[in-house]
């Protein structure tokens, strides 16, 4: 569902849809992103490839990447992290992230 997000604002709007609060802002990014990118395997963080895992809510309110590497695991910042190869939805997620996330 989330993938048919045409727009920068449209997906912003989709993230955001009736919450009340920064906290159901984080909760609604968490849903949205851990859908778009449900089927994304490797990020690089720093020039080293990681795995990815998937999304987590740190202090409920920031969503965090939690990716490995050699059998440690990291939660690292979604703008601290590049995406391998993103598709063209997941592109637009992540300028959508960028966008709303410099306002808070």
């Amino acid at each position: 569902m989330f993938k048919k997000a045409k727009t920068i604002n449209g997906a912003i709007e989709m993230a955001t849809m009736d919450a009340y609060d920064e906290y159901e802002e984080a909760s609604g990014w968490l849903t949205c992103l851990e859908e778009v990118f449900e089927d994304f395997d490797l990020v690089e963080v720093n020039g080293i490839t990681m795995k990815f895992i998937g999304f987590h809510l740190e202090r409920e309110i920031v969503p965090m990447i939690i990716c490995s590497y050699n059998k440690k695991r990291a939660k690292i910042t979604i703008d601290s992290v590049q995406f391998i190869n993103p598709d063209k939805a997941q592109k637009l997620w992540l300028r959508a992230w960028d966008k709303w996330s410099k306002k808070i």
